[in-house]
């Protein structure tokens, strides 16, 4: 593994409400006359999308200034992965409700995952406009930077992650990695260390602080993560190995 450029974390989609774990398979009861947004969301929240959507399409019939009934479709268009159709659908709620932060979150999101980046990029820095302490907006654009490899301005944004939410386990982790690529190892490691603090158990962070400290010259630091990643993720152990005896 290149112990110089790390790509960033990839997290799957952050909507503004996760995804239900219900099983796919349970029977759903609609009562007669019920309001299709309800009936949607009971589908939904047993990833029955395309059901759910159906739903959906029909509250925005009855209601199409509803902002709500689009954005649920715009949901289960991206778990369907009909991207165009979601990108439609984000922007119909911005439309009609344009200081709808989540719905621009979730428009980069999609944007970030069709590789239109820029597009990307502007739509997370709207949502950070219109809600400042939107934690994972700030995430997502920071991710968004480091896939372009703009790590100044990648680092910048999960340092504002970590400042708004000390427990991101992830943006202290994403954060190293940005210092990492711009070389700043020292401030790498003590963001690789803050992420192992609070999930002690983390294989790619240990992984990552041993890289660190590769690129420090401290490699009996680095072999004692190594020794915490065999019990942990015997694969990654292996590619720190391979770092140290370079």
């Amino acid at each position: 593994m290149n112990n110089k450029i790390i790509n960033f974390l990839t997290l799957s989609l952050i909507f503004l409400f996760f995804l239900f774990s219900s099983s796919a398979f349970a029977q759903i009861a609609v009562s007669p006359g019920e309001d299709p947004f309800v009936s949607g969301m009971k589908f939904f929240k047993a990833s029955r999308f395309e059901q759910a959507r159906s739903y959906f399409e029909k509250a925005a019939k009855k209601n199409p200034k509803n902002p709500k009934a689009y954005f649920y479709f715009g949901l289960c268009d991206v778990s369907l992965g009909r991207n165009d159709e979601a990108i439609w659908s984000f922007n119909k709620v911005i439309s009609l409700k344009p200081d709808d932060a989540y719905a621009y979150n979730n428009l980069g999101l999609v944007y970030s995952k069709m590789g239109r980046g820029k597009e990307s990029i502007e739509s997370f820095k709207k949502a950070i406009s219109l809600k400042p302490a939107y934690t994972f907006a700030h995430f997502n654009l920071g991710l968004e930077y480091g896939k372009a490899g703009h790590h100044n301005e990648a680092a910048e944004a999960f340092k504002k992650v970590t400042v708004l939410k000390p427990d991101f386990v992830d943006a202290h982790d994403n954060l190293g990695l940005a210092y990492t690529n711009l070389g700043r190892h020292k401030e790498a490691v003590e963001e690789f260390k803050k992420a192992i603090s609070l999930k002690p158990n983390y294989a790619l962070a240990h992984l990552h602080l041993g890289l660190a400290y590769v690129s420090l010259g401290k490699k009996d630091l680095a072999r004692g993560e190594y020794n915490n990643l065999k019990k942990l993720n015997p694969q990654q152990a292996d590619a720190l190995l391979k770092a140290i005896n370079r």
